[in-house]
C-alpha cells in the first residue's frame, strides 16, 4: 500500500534543531514542544497539504531526551506534564489540514550510550552533536526497563487516543504507531551475519515493543517498525516492517 506522505522527524528554525524535543519537556529543563510553536508547525503542515501530502511521519521520544519522567534508576516512570499537550496540539494541527500521522515512538539512537553521535540540521546540513549525557539502552536491554516503558509510557499513550480513550476524537489522525526508527542499526551481528538467528538483541526488542491489534488496547491504528537498510530485509520475519524509499 502506498500513501503520499513525507518524513517530518524534526524541524529547525535556523537556530535550534528540534530533534526529539517536539513532545514534552527536555532533559535540559526547557519546554519547546509543539504547543509552544503552533504557528510555525501549522505553516509547515499547510504547505504539506497544498502539495497533496496525506501522511506525515513524526518522531515522538526519539533518543529519550523529552516527554518522559525517569525514576532514580533511570527507568521510565511516566509521561511528563507537557507530553499530551504537545501530542494533542500536533494531532489537532494535522486534523485541520486532513493529514494523518505516523507517530515514531523511539529512534535507534535510544540505544546509544557512550557513543559519539551527530545529527544533520535539516535546513543547512550542518552536523551537530546529539549525544545525551546518559544513554537509554538499559531500558530496552532489561526486562524491568521494557516493562516500565510499556506500562508507564506507551500503553497510557495508546489508550489515550484509542477507542474509548480520553482523546479518541484525535485518534483518527493516527495512521500508525512505529515503535522504533531503524532498529537494525543497533544489531552489530548483521555486520557479519544477515541471518535472522543472529539478531537476538533486535528480536528481544521487537517482540516486546510490537503488539498486534490487541483488543485490550483497542488500537484504531496500525503498528509498524521502520528499517533503514534494504540489505537486511531477508533477515526480518516481522509482517509489520516497512522500508522507506
Amino acid at each position: 500500500m502506498f500513501w503520499h506522505g513525507c518524513n517530518y522527524p524534526w524541524s529547525t528554525d535556523g537556530t535550534t534543531v528540534y530533534y526529539g524535543m517536539d513532545f514534552g519537556a527536555n532533559v535540559w529543563g526547557s519546554h519547546i514542544g509543539v504547543s509552544t510553536r503552533r504557528q510555525a508547525i501549522t505553516a509547515d503542515f499547510t504547505r504539506m497539504a497544498h502539495l497533496g501530502l496525506t501522511v506525515a511521519r513524526w518522531f515522538v521520544f526519539a533518543d529519550g531526551r523529552s516527554g518522559i519522567e525517569y525514576d532514580s534508576r533511570g527507568l521510565p516512570a511516566g509521561p511528563d506534564s507537557h507530553l499530551y499537550g504537545d501530542l494533542d496540539a500536533a494531532l489537532g494541527i494535522a486534523r485541520d489540514v486532513n493529514i494523518r500521522l505516523v507517530l515514531v515512538l523511539l529512534d535507534h539512537r535510544w540505544m546509544f550510550e557512550g557513543v559519539p553521535d551527530v545529527i544533520a540540521d535539516p535546513l543547512t546540513g550542518a552536523l551537530l552533536e546529539a549525544r545525551l549525557a546518559d544513554g537509554r539502552a538499559q531500558v530496552l536491554d532489561t526486562q524491568v526497563g521494557r516493562h516500565a516503558l510499556m506500562q508507564s509510557v506507551i500503553e497510557p499513550l495508546v489508550r489515550r487516543y484509542g477507542l474509548g480513550g480520553e482523546r479518541a476524537d484525535l485518534g483518527a489522525q493516527i495512521l500508525a504507531f512505529e515503535f522504533m526508527n531503524e532498529p537494525d542499526f543497533n544489531v552489530e551481528d548483521w555486520e557479519r551475519d544477515l541471518s535472522w538467528q543472529s539478531s537476538s538483541r533486535e528480536r528481544a526488542t521487537s517482540s516486546t515493543l510490537t503488539p498486534t491489534r490487541s483488543p485490550r488496547w483497542r488500537l484504531p491504528a496500525c503498528t509498524t517498525s521502520g528499517r533503514g537498510a534494504i540489505r537486511i530485509l531477508g533477515s526480518i520475519s516481522s509482517r509489520s516492517t516497512h522500508i522507506r524509499t
